[in-house]
C-alpha cells in the first residue's frame, strides 16, 4: 500500500504541482528503500515499533506482488526527482536496478515455456504465475525505461510483456 501511495502522490504532484504530495512521496519512498534487502528482494510489513517483519507469511522477503509494486514506485520516483534532486533519484535508480535480478531469476528460466491451466495454454514464465504481479512489474519497467535505456530492464520488460500477451485467450 505504501508503494501505491507513492505512485498516487507523485501522479498528484505531476498533475497539480503540489509540493506537499512530492514531500509525502519522498517520505514513503524512504520506507520502500528501507524494506529492500541487500539482494534486491523486498519485505512487506513492519511491526508497531518500526522493525521489519521478516517472518510473516505476507512479509517474507521476495520478488512477489509487493516487490513489483515497490519497483513501480521506485521507477516513478526516479522520474519525479531526476531534475529536482538528482542524488535522491540516483539512490532510487540503484534500488530499482538491484530489484531486477530477483525477478529475472523467476522469469528468464521458464521464458517461452507454457503450462496448461483449465485446459488452456498459459505462459509459465510470469512471476508468481500471475498477471497481477506481471502487470505491476511491467508498469515499473516501462516508467524506468522512459527515463533511461537499460539492457537488463529492457530484456525483462520484453519477457514480461510477451507473457502477458500470451496469456490472452
Amino acid at each position: 500500500d505504501v508503494a501505491r501511495a507513492v505512485v498516487a502522490y507523485l501522479r498528484h504532484h505531476e498533475a497539480t504541482g503540489s509540493e506537499r504530495s512530492l514531500e509525502l512521496a519522498r517520505g514513503l519512498l524512504g520506507y520502500v528503500l528501507a524494506m529492500q534487502a541487500e539482494d534486491g528482494e523486498f519485505y512487506n510489513f513492519v511491526f508497531a515499533d518500526g522493525r521489519i517483519n521478516r517472518l510473516g507469511i505476507t512479509s517474507r522477503k521476495g520478488a512477489g506482488f509487493w516487490a513489483a509494486r515497490a519497483l513501480w514506485a521506485l521507477a516513478e520516483g526516479v522520474r519525479a526527482f531526476a531534475a529536482s534532486d538528482p542524488a535522491f533519484a540516483a539512490e532510487l535508480r540503484d534500488a530499482f536496478l538491484r530489484g531486477l535480478p530477483p525477478f529475472e531469476a523467476k522469469v528468464a528460466p521458464a521464458y517461452g515455456a507454457f503450462t496448461t491451466r483449465h485446459g488452456l495454454q498459459a505462459p509459465a514464465w510470469l512471476p508468481d504465475d500471475g498477471a497481477d504481479v506481471a502487470a505491476n512489474l511491467l508498469l515499473g519497467l516501462s516508467i524506468f525505461l522512459q527515463t533511461e535505456e537499460h539492457e537488463g530492464a529492457r530484456r525483462l520488460q520484453r519477457m514480461v510483456a510477451d507473457g502477458l500477451m500470451a496469456l490472452q485467450y
